[in-house]
């Protein structure tokens, strides 16, 4: 479907009689149909710079996989909303990026077994094994300590059979750990008093510490439950939106996907459980899709070292690329640039 839109000419030296073609796709929040028209972040941005240099153009809606093709091939001059790569740059030109964001795995939510699970691992860590093992290490410890001075009084605590004394003496310390047991109200003998002031110290320091690690593990779990490596997404049946930027890195990192030719397709699938358990894209482009139609469904985690640029690319020879260029880096460094994003992004998007 084509859709014509010519900007009046402001100025001769840039613009001219022919129409430039310009490719676009469904891919909110860059460029989506509102209506009879085109809108999103990407859009609004080249009608600024088509406006500035007086640029006539044309849109029409091509498949995002068919788009680098259409480009290299000169069927159309250009499009405002494509991933900056190396193989796709081998053929089109791409302008300076506009805009960054990350690649985003989304998932569904887990159930709540699943999500104490996944507490249970982070708090079984090497960090909390060692900890209680050393509390435990120290009680036992101070407890035999403890019988063996407390054994030699006549009259000392922990009398009885050894089975019966030691437990004394372990629940003694086990009460004593955190300084608010019963030590004061328990007549030992001077020595003994001497090892229980020091065995509080201890405790309270143990304390501490475990109480530290257990904050430390919670909020690490809460970080990397939004976090996921390209190592790990070989464990889901992968959706992935065909001939986006996030295609072509799970494709060059061996990661298999299915591709679907829109994004709603795919995140219908994820919904309906019927192929795929995991959708693979730009954190901006499904954070505002999840927002507004999937709020509350899916669970999404950012993949490292998958930054994506977004740029304008264009057939190779397009006389208009220096001036569209130009004109896109003014409107990208101006002060007001990303309060601008946000009202298509939100602030999480860069």
């Amino acid at each position: 479907m084509l859709c014509s839109m010519v900007v009046p000419a402001y100025s001769a030296s840039v613009g001219s009689n022919v129409k430039l073609r310009v490719a676009v796709c469904e891919r909110p929040p860059y460029c989506f149909r509102d209506g009879d028209h085109w809108t999103g972040l990407s859009i609004v941005l080249w009608e600024q710079v088509a406006q500035s240099l007086a640029l006539s153009y044309e849109y029409a809606e091509v498949p995002l996989y068919k788009i680098p093709e259409a480009l290299a091939s000169g069927e159309y001059d250009i499009t405002p909303m494509l991933g900056l790569s190396e193989q796709k740059a081998a053929r089109i030109r791409f302008t300076e990026p506009y805009l960054v964001s990350h690649g985003a795995l989304l998932t569904r939510k887990e159930c709540v077994v699943r999500e104490m699970m996944t507490l249970g691992r982070n708090l079984a860590s090497r960090q909390m094994i060692l900890i209680v093992g050393l509390m435990l290490i120290g009680m036992l410890f101070f407890s035999i300590i403890l019988l063996a001075i407390e054994r030699r009084r006549l009259e000392g605590k922990f009398q009885g059979s050894s089975w019966k004394g030691f437990g004394s003496a372990l629940w003694f310390s086990a009460s004593n750990m955190t300084s608010v047991g019963y030590g004061d109200t328990t007549h030992l003998s001077p020595l003994s008093r001497v090892v229980t002031f020091f065995w509080m110290l201890f405790g309270v320091l143990v304390i501490a510490i475990f109480t530290g690690s257990v904050s430390s593990s919670l909020t690490m779990a809460d970080i990397t439950a939004g976090i996921i490596h390209f190592n790990e997404i070989n464990r889901f049946e992968v959706g992935v939106f065909k001939g986006s930027r996030m295609d072509v890195l799970l494709e060059s990192r061996g990661v298999p996907a299915t591709r679907y030719d829109s994004l709603e397709s795919g995140l219908e699938a994820l919904r309906a459980r019927t192929s795929i358990s995991a959708f693979a894209g730009d954190e901006v482009s499904l954070g505002y899709s999840v927002s507004r139609r999937y709020a509350g469904e899916f669970h999404m985690s950012l993949i490292p070292k998958a930054e994506l640029l977004y740029a304008f690319a264009c057939r190779s020879g397009l006389p208009q690329f220096d001036a569209i260029n130009g004109e896109l880096m003014k409107i990208a460094f101006a002060p007001d640039w990303h309060n601008r994003c946000e009202r298509w992004i939100g602030p999480s998007g860069f």
